[in-house]
C-alpha cells in the first residue's frame, strides 16, 4: 500500500490494481458488480479487464496475452454511453461499437479493426457544418428530424507514438456514406 507520489506516475515500473466494487456510478450512469483490474509493467498494460454491466447494456475492455501478443478488445453493445463515461457528447443516439487489435512487438503499437453497427447521429456539430458547407438540403432535413443513421463502421486503426491513425475508413448508411482517414492526438 505505498502512495504514489504525484508527478512521479512514469517513475512507477510495477503495478497492479484488482477491484472489488458492488456498485460503480460515472457521469451519473449506475454499474453493478464492475470489473476493473489491471497490471502496468514499464508504462505499458500487461492486462487490462474493465466490465461494465448496466441493465441489458455492456461495456468491456481488455488486453490479454493471446498467442505471443497482447490482444485488445473494446467492446461496446450502447455506444452513447460509452461515450458518456468519458465525458463526452459527439451527438449520437444509437449504435454497437467493436475494437480489436494487437500490439506489434517491435514497436509496442497497437494495430487493428474498428466495427460498428446502427450508429445514429443526432445533432452532430461536424455533421451540420459539413451539410452545410455542400448545401445538402434533404441530409440537413433529416438532421433535424433525428439524426443520420450509419448501418455499418468499417476501418482499420494504428495507436502509438501518442497518436491514433484511423485508416480506411467507411462510414455507410442507406443514403450517405463517408469515407475518411484521421490521425488524432492522443494528448489533445
Amino acid at each position: 500500500n505505498e502512495e504514489i507520489p504525484q508527478n512521479k506516475t512514469n517513475e512507477v515500473k510495477k503495478l497492479f490494481f484488482e477491484s472489488d466494487l458492488r456498485q460503480l456510478q460515472i457521469n451519473k450512469l449506475s454499474f453493478i458488480n464492475p470489473k476493473f483490474n489491471f497490471s502496468l509493467n514499464e508504462g505499458f498494460f500487461n492486462t487490462l479487464e474493465i466490465n461494465l454491466i448496466s441493465n441489458e447494456i455492456h461495456h468491456k475492455i481488455s488486453i490479454e496475452d493471446y498467442e505471443s501478443k497482447k490482444k485488445f478488445i473494446l467492446e461496446s453493445n450502447y455506444l452513447p454511453d460509452l461515450i458518456d463515461i468519458f465525458g463526452k457528447n459527439l451527438g449520437i443516439t444509437r449504435g454497437s461499437l467493436k475494437i480489436e487489435g494487437y500490439r506489434n512487438n517491435l514497436n509496442n503499437n497497437f494495430e487493428g479493426i474498428i466495427a460498428g453497427n446502427d450508429i445514429v447521429f443526432s445533432d452532430a456539430p461536424f455533421f451540420a457544418d459539413f451539410f452545410s458547407l455542400f448545401s445538402l438540403q434533404g441530409f440537413a432535413q433529416k438532421i433535424k428530424d433525428g439524426g443520420i443513421i450509419f448501418d455499418k463502421l468499417n476501418a482499420k486503426y494504428e495507436l502509438g507514438d501518442k497518436k491514433l491513425r484511423i485508416i480506411d475508413s467507411l462510414l455507410k448508411g442507406s443514403e450517405l456514406g463517408i469515407q475518411f482517414d484521421s490521425v488524432i492526438g492522443i494528448d489533445n
